[in-house]
């Protein structure tokens, strides 16, 4: 299975700042090079918020195997110690959200959490054709019919975010 992790993006929700948007897409142009999340990974989002270079929270995301054109998530939130093992431990937040593998993206609210995994458009810009001719640019979008997998996660605002946010894929 491909775990390629493509983009990582952190930012306070526009509407509601007390609110931290993560994303992290992987994978991509599926179905070519990944049809689904990979059941046996743990994708994180590690958050050290005292600059210490140490977790002191991790958002874990684990999926079901992929059957019948469907497949849920698990999200759950480690803690202190908990926070730096290397295994899909800590609180379930979320539990049995559904994968959007079609164009209606299905969100999963849960108390203060909101989560969406699926297929979307990939929303990284770059002109290959221009590239390869000695960066004399085209202005084409080789990625404007390109997918990958997204996953997002939105979290209350009750740590700070300004030191430094990490990512990895576990197996």
């Amino acid at each position: 299975m491909n775990l390629n992790i493509t983009d990582f993006y952190v930012f306070r929700k526009p509407e509601n700042a007390s609110k931290t948007i993560l994303i992290m897409n992987v994978n991509p142009m599926p179905p070519k090079l990944a049809a689904a999340f990979d059941p046996a990974a743990i994708y994180e989002f590690r958050i050290d918020s005292d600059g210490d270079a140490v977790a002191d929270l991790a958002f874990r995301v684990t999926f079901s195997a992929y059957q019948n054109g469907q497949q849920t998530a698990t999200v759950r939130l480690a803690t202190g110690r908990q926070a730096t093992g290397n295994d899909d431990g800590g609180e379930m937040i979320i539990a049995s959200a559904p994968v959007s593998f079609g164009e209606q993206a299905l969100v999963t609210r849960e108390g203060n959490y909101a989560f969406f995994a699926g297929v979307r458009s990939d929303p990284f810009f770059f002109d290959l054709m221009g590239f390869c001719n000695n960066l004399k640019f085209m202005g084409t979008d080789y990625f404007l019919d390109k997918d990958v997998f997204g996953i997002v996660l939105e979290v209350p605002m009750t740590w700070s975010i300004s030191c430094s946010v990490s990512s990895r894929l576990a197996r």
